[in-house]
């Protein structure tokens, strides 16, 4: 808008302007004084058209901005990972990661090298595709090799009915399912080498009845146990399953809510997979299939699991009944085997305990002048391997009994601080003791962690 000064000015001239001759004036034609009156006059009506298109421009190009501003992507940088998304919520793209540093320390143990190492580095993208479709690729760089663990797409037609497609989790393993960021102890239990890493297929899952039934129903290639396969080794395929319930869901008062249990179990012909090994929490294998052994045929999961979170309190327990066909010499073997865990946790101070990690406390955290939030846990696990994998002569035995043991046992203890989101610190003690075979001593690990997780 023009300025009230050159408002004023116009007004003025155009009075002067239109000044009769009567008042004793000379005709406006002859007076050079109205003639410079009338140019200053056009001079000032010029420059207030100017100044109207001017701020007109302006307006428009403000509307113009505004209107790019709107459709313009959004990036956020949170806990959650740096994010990109569409103006209209259509496209989004997070990148986030897990990154381990450990220190691996054993006592009494001449056998073991004690270490510092990266446990975990895995970046991650997920995103999601007109708000239905979403997906997600993870790739493993720690270790001896890269690998790909996550590379899946989902169609959600609602939250109870969901269609997963590609390289996943399977539905077996109440502590394999669980985030390794979330794990309480530095490694799973014993019953997890039972599991496998993952697997390719399709899967339907969902949650229904305000989330008190959670179900998974899945087709897979058929990946042996501690197995990250990337293709199949024979035609048939393994079916798994999973049926998990929390009952009091929707009693957000009660101290049932956080109660859930369930039985997953997959079934398949695994023929050709690779022969599984056995782990302990220090990652030491004690228990693996002689060379030339190889899986033949059928193999079946059972795995009733059950959890429990109230406030600062939780526990996580499993069991896992295993039984696969192997073969060597050509003499074909079933072996069974179990595994199970049982692990509580507590939060001394600062935050909640809760399935997916602890959650941090209002004012807890160390940027908020708090001391982070610390949580004990413990663990008791165990496996127990069949007998018919030393049955025979040594030529058709699946394993040596002179260097692996059939059973093992693991009490583990961990110190957790958190102190701010996003970061943990661990301690971590294991004693796994050994028997029913030639492998030992009793391995005492300790294992020292700094995980950044988003």
């Amino acid at each position: 808008m023009p300025s009230p000064r050159i408002l004023s000015r116009i007004s003025a001239l155009s009075l002067l302007a239109i000044l009769p001759p009567a008042l004793g004036a000379q005709p406006p034609s002859t007076d050079p004084e109205i003639a410079e009156l009338r140019r200053q006059l056009a001079e000032l009506t010029t420059r207030l058209t100017e100044l109207e298109a001017s701020q007109a421009q302006t307006a428009q190009t403000a509307d113009k901005a505004a209107s790019a501003m709107a459709d313009a992507p959004q990036v956020t940088l949170d806990r959650k990972g740096l994010t990109v998304a569409s103006a209209d919520k259509n496209y989004s793209l997070t990148l986030d990661g897990l990154i381990q540093l450990d220190g691996r320390f054993y006592f009494d143990d001449p056998q073991d090298t004690d270490t510092f190492l990266v446990r975990r580095l895995r970046p991650s993208l997920r995103g999601t595709l007109y708000r239905d479709f979403d997906f997600r690729g993870q790739v493993e760089f720690a270790g001896s090799s890269v690998s790909v663990l996550d590379a899946w797409a989902r169609y959600t037609y609602s939250p109870a009915l969901r269609l997963k497609v590609g390289k996943m989790k399977t539905p077996v393993g109440l502590e394999r399912l669980q985030s390794p960021a979330d794990l309480f102890l530095a490694e799973r239990g014993l019953a997890s080498n039972l599991t496998p890493t993952r697997d390719i297929g399709a899967m339907v899952e969902g949650k229904a009845f305000d989330r008190v039934l959670e179900y998974q129903l899945g087709v897979f290639n058929g990946a042996g146990n501690n197995q990250n396969p990337n293709a199949d080794f024979n035609s048939p395929k393994t079916v798994s399953a999973r049926l998990f319930l929390t009952p009091f869901a929707a009693a957000t008062d009660s101290a049932l809510t956080g109660l859930s249990f369930g039985l997953a179990g997959s079934y398949g012909d695994e023929a050709g997979q690779a022969t599984p090994t056995q782990k302990t929490p220090g990652q030491e294998t004690f228990f693996q299939y002689a060379s030339g052994t190889t899986a033949t045929g059928e193999h079946t999961r059972i795995n009733p699991q059950i959890a429990y979170f109230y406030g600062p309190f939780g526990l996580i327990a499993e069991a896992i009944y295993d039984r696969q066909a192997f073969s060597r010499g050509g003499i074909e073997q079933t072996v069974d085997s179990w595994g199970w865990t049982i692990s509580p946790s507590y939060v001394l101070t600062g935050g909640e305990n809760t399935y997916k990690g602890v959650v941090l406390g209002k004012g807890a955290s160390l940027s908020e002048g708090g001391i982070g939030a610390w949580m004990i846990s413990a663990r008791y696990a165990g496996m127990l391997i069949g007998e018919s994998a030393y049955a025979g002569v040594a030529a058709s035995q699946l394993a040596n009994p002179a260097n692996t043991a059939r059973t093992a046992q693991d009490f583990g203890l961990s110190v957790n601080w958190y102190p701010v989101p996003n970061l943990k610190v661990m301690i971590d003690y294991d004693n796994t003791t050994f028997s029913d075979g030639g492998y030992g001593p009793t391995e005492h690990a300790l294992v020292t962690r700094v995980q950044v997780a988003f």
